[in-house]
């Protein structure tokens, strides 16, 4: 079926980000591998993952047991908020379980609206809290269970799951004066964690995947506190070996990457370059001294993938990989490091990715997350490709992902409500991948089926745009559903830019599909079209164009970050990630020349300047890679306006408010800025053509707390002057 509109998505799940240090792109095609390399499986009921759950468990139960003896909270709620505990300690887990996070995060706050009030139990509360949603919502729990420790009677060494979780979670963002004093509290608990005589030395793998976190990503940022909490576990006289080994190599490796930076290859200094090898070369010391210790443990070996990547092993990436499997198939950090070898930046390329994808479908453990690998690595492909969903047009792909997913849904492993994903998680799953295929029958068939089982939290996080995929599945399906096709069909093959007789037609053939339908997916689908082709008629009649937030943003394409209407005249967006951009671009910009008007604005911005405004991508490649953009910008505390056309930034003082109102005015070789009604900058430059692609926002990385508003956004005609 038709791609409306070739819409680009966005996966949050399961990529791990070693940091943004590419240089090459590989289009190589994807084909079936011929004769695929069988990883070595074992009995579904010999992962050694099950062991290491238990562990994690019995370990945990600590914190449940301190709960029951020191507890003020009421007698008729510590059953249930014992329950709690355990269920973030499922949420916990290496493969979680459980109800999930969602659900547990809502258990928790019902259990202190009916009056508890425990610190350790509001550390767990704040657990759930990250997990479901994001540290900013999560610290104010954290801080007040920390704040309020004192009295409770606890030992300190139980503060370590509040301090953990907000030194890993929030280290990406909020470094304050006070960062200092939280670090020093964190490695000080992992210090006695690791010379906790009572916990026994099989607990080691336990104890190192508690303290991992605290090292923050592979990209360097942090290494200063990955090095404090290995120097505070090595002088623990009785602290495991291994662990300090491990320890020692992770912090390694954040100094590394510390020294190359995150950039761009190209970018990196041969100082840099130098340091980076000199310190992996250290790393892979470390992991070689752990991995001589306990050769039976994967973790040493998934780290040496990392290492290896990047040059500094005498092995390749997949040399480590198999080590680190050997003894447990379904150690999936394992997978992810070597997906990421896998990419072309790295020396891969997209058919080494399918390949390995499909050797981990053809395991067949479904009880595992093994299988599953295969559509991450596909995921992977498309989001090199700017998540074109080329990848997924290609034969036999959607196949090979249907099969892995209905065979995993019918697993009885997957019952919902066991280990995660489960059944109707899956399935949810596989509604989205059956949309970026272009399967819109089967997508729907299998919402369908799903009913209130439908799993929006699992489905948001592999959509960039979730609205628009649900709106399209139903109204691709429904009763309107040829005229709509109809739709997209003449627009498509309509000469450019289109005449107002085929606009018309065009929006005949949404209203007659409008008319048709009864589902309210496929209703606002056609409602929003139909108003989008009033306003391009409109506009080719020489009226303004006001451009509307319709209620679920179907006309609007989330070019970062997530989006929410505020009213038909504003949006507001958030970064998706830790750190990330927040843009979002109308689904039709009319031909210039042209005048776009909009309001912007930062809601709790940072103290650093950000630069807001109009971002137009320069050349074909909207979107993709490091794509330069022409920008028509403000930067916030600077006081500043500017232009940049193809790489040549100019700016000029102007008095900036708390909300500034953009005017730019568009046409072949020439642009003019206005602020807030002041004239800023105007500019001639030969070659300057701006294709009808706009993206209004920010183009710093912001942090998930801060916001973009973009507001009253109005097209009008402009006739330059001679």
């Amino acid at each position: 079926m038709l791609r409306h509109l070739g819409m680009g998505l966005r996966s949050l799940a399961c990529v791990w980000l070693l940091g943004s240090g590419g240089c090459s792109s590989d289009q190589a095609a994807v084909t079936e591998p011929d004769s695929p390399q069988a990883l070595e499986t074992g009995p579904a009921d010999s992962a050694s993952s099950q062991s290491l759950d238990e562990l994690a468990l019995a370990l945990w139960q600590r914190d449940i047991d301190q709960y029951l003896q020191h507890t003020q909270d009421p007698q008729t709620l510590r059953l249930q908020a014992e329950e709690f505990l355990r269920n973030v300690q499922f949420g916990m887990l290496p493969h979680p379980r459980g109800p999930g996070d969602a659900k547990t995060a809502q258990i928790g706050k019902e259990l202190f609206q009916q009056g508890c009030r425990d610190p350790l139990l509001k550390t767990y509360y704040g657990k759930a809290v990250c997990s479901a949603r994001d540290c900013y919502e999560a610290a104010p729990a954290l801080t007040e269970a920390l704040n309020t420790w004192k009295p409770s009677g606890y030992p300190g060494e139980f503060r370590r799951l509040g301090v953990f979780t907000l030194f890993s979670e929030m280290k990406a963002s909020s470094r304050g004066s006070d960062w200092g004093r939280l670090r020093n509290e964190a490695a000080s608990l992992a210090a006695i964690r690791v010379a906790d005589a009572t916990i026994s030395p099989e607990m080691r793998r336990v104890l190192l995947y508690e303290l991992m976190p605290l090292a923050g990503t592979g990209c360097g940022g942090n290494w200063e506190d990955a090095a404090a909490v290995h120097e505070a576990c090595s002088k623990q006289p009785s602290a495991d070996p291994w662990i300090v080994h491990m320890l020692a190599g992770r912090a390694y490796v954040a100094r590394a990457w510390h020294h190359r930076g995150g950039d761009w290859a190209r970018n990196v200094t041969p100082e840099g370059w130098r340091l980076f090898g000199e310190y992996l070369e250290k790393a892979a010391g470390e992991f070689t001294e752990a991995l001589k210790l306990h050769p039976e443990c994967p973790e040493a070996a998934t780290w040496m993938i990392v290492v290896a990547a990047a040059g500094e092993s005498g092995q390749t990436p997949q040399a480590w990989f198999d080590k680190a499997v050997a003894g447990e198939i379904d150690y999936i950090p394992a997978y992810d490091n070597l997906r990421w070898a896998l990419r072309p930046r790295w020396g891969g390329s997209h058919d080494a990715l399918y390949r390995f994808g499909c050797r981990c479908a053809d395991t067949r453990r479904y009880d595992t997350m093994v299988p599953f690998v295969l559509l991450q690595a596909i995921n992977d492909i498309d989001e090199e490709l700017a998540y074109n969903c080329e990848v997924w047009r290609r034969e036999g792909v959607y196949a090979r992902v249907k099969e892995m997913l209905d065979a995993m849904a019918s697993d009885p492993s997957r019952t919902d409500g066991g280990i995660r994903p489960g059944r109707s998680s899956v399935m949810s799953v596989h509604v989205a991948m059956a949309e970026r295929a272009g399967q819109y029958d089967e997508a729907r068939r299998l919402l369908d089926e799903l009913g209130d089982r439908f799993d929006r939290e699992i489905f948001d996080l592999w959509c960039g745009h979730p609205q628009y995929l649900l709106a399209g599945i139903y109204a691709f399906t429904g009763k309107g559903s040829q005229a709509i096709t109809k739709a997209w069909q003449t627009l498509n093959e309509a000469p450019k830019p289109c005449s107002d007789s085929v606009l018309r037609q065009i929006q005949s053939l949404f209203q007659n599909a409008l008319a048709a339908d009864d589902n309210e997916w496929s209703k606002e689908y056609c409602r929003v079209w139909v108003a989008e082709l009033d306003g391009r008629l409109g506009f080719a009649a020489g009226k303004p164009w006001e451009r509307k937030f319709d209620p679920k943003l179907l006309c609007w394409w989330m070019t970062d970050g997530t989006w929410s209407r505020e009213s038909e005249d504003s949006a507001i967006g958030h970064s998706h990630r830790a750190t990330g951009r927040v843009r979002i671009r109308p689904a039709f910009v009319p031909m210039f020349p042209l005048e776009v008007e909009f309001g912007v604005e930062a809601i709790h911005p940072p103290k650093y300047p950000l630069t807001l405004g109009l971002f137009i991508p320069q050349g074909a490649r909207a979107g993709v890679g490091d794509t330069p953009y022409h920008q028509f910008f403000v930067r916030t505390s600077d006081n500043q306006a500017g232009i940049e056309i193809d790489g040549d930034s100019k700016t000029v003082p102007c008095d900036l408010k708390p909300v500034n109102r953009i005017r730019v005015q568009l046409a072949e070789g020439r642009a003019v800025l206005f602020v807030n009604d002041q004239l800023c900058l105007e500019r001639s430059e030969k070659g300057f053509r701006p294709q009808p692609v706009f993206d209004f926002g920010c183009m710093e990385s912001l942090y998930r707390y801060m916001r973009i508003r973009v507001s009253n956004v109005r097209f009008r005609k402009w006739e330059p002057p001679p």
